[in-house]
């Protein structure tokens, strides 16, 4: 079992929480979705400790960083998490980021082409239509009061409900979900324009490798796949594996086959 610890950084006034584990010479840095927390990436960490170096952030409104103060834009988490990796003064890290950490990851790479080693995308928040349509993902209203019915609710009853709507969640990925609901801020919800940087923008500006990773029934459907492997203009390539039988929590789902690509990619660079 992997030993943690977890600090603090401020960027910019903001106070933001990170755990931090394993060792090595590559620094792999793990972003979260909405809702979640460093601690989720957990399971996966733990695997990556054996030959990495793995750092966890909270997002700002998450775990135990910061509250959302009212100016908040999901944009933010760009020059947070830049902010992180100079910090903690590390060379070339590899981002892996998850949904909304997926989209942060994107635009990073975009905005910072001088501080990612890599990219690695989960299912990344490249949204192309509007919620709420029929068969789109929960809009911002939806999630808030999604959220505010998490709150009233204990540890034990997120875990037990967790598990009735994602049975092929691990119990080890179960327990960190559920914790990071009791310390999520539900005002991120106020809006939820996580594509304040469009992604169709941002794709092309990115010069490092990346990999994307999405699943059978998730965000990046196959014509957005398309369409980013026709705007990527880097000399580094940009690879994808698709994850059937999955959703949008693709290594909580297939950890498995989410960790062999992961590891592949990153023994390629």
């Amino acid at each position: 079992m992997a030993n943690y610890i977890d600090e603090f950084v401020v960027v910019k006034g903001v106070k933001l929480h990170y755990y931090r584990t394993g060792s090595g010479n590559q620094t792999l840095i793990l972003l979260h979705g909405a809702s979640d927390n460093g601690m989720c990436w957990k399971p996966t960490a733990d695997v990556l400790a054996e030959e990495y170096d793995v750092i966890m952030p909270d997002a700002q409104g998450h775990g135990l960083s910061d509250r959302l103060d009212p100016g908040f834009k999901f944009s933010d988490q760009v020059y947070q998490a830049a902010g992180l990796i100079r910090e903690l003064r590390i060379n070339n890290p590899v981002l892996m980021g998850h949904s909304m950490g997926g989209t942060c990851a994107t635009n990073l790479a975009a905005l910072y082409p001088d501080l990612p080693k890599a990219i690695i995308l989960e299912d990344p928040g490249w949204m192309t239509q509007i919620a709420n349509q029929p068969g789109q993902r929960p809009g911002a209203r939806e999630m808030r009061e999604r959220m505010e019915q998490f709150k009233t609710m204990t540890v034990e009853e997120l875990i037990e409900q967790c598990h009735r709507e994602s049975p092929l969640w691990s119990y080890e990925e179960l327990v960190p979900w559920a914790e990071s609901k009791k310390q999520f801020d539900i005002n991120l919800f106020s809006s939820f324009n996580i594509n304040e940087l469009p992604w169709i923008e941002m794709v092309p500006k990115i010069k490092c490798p990346a990999l994307l990773i999405t699943a059978e029934i998730g965000i990046v459907n196959d014509d957005t796949v398309a369409k980013a492997m026709e705007i990527w203009t880097a000399d580094k390539p940009l690879s994808h594996v698709k994850v059937m039988g999955v959703g949008h929590n693709i290594r909580r789902e297939n950890f498995q086959v989410f960790f062999d690509s992961v590891q592949q990619f990153i023994k390629g660079l």
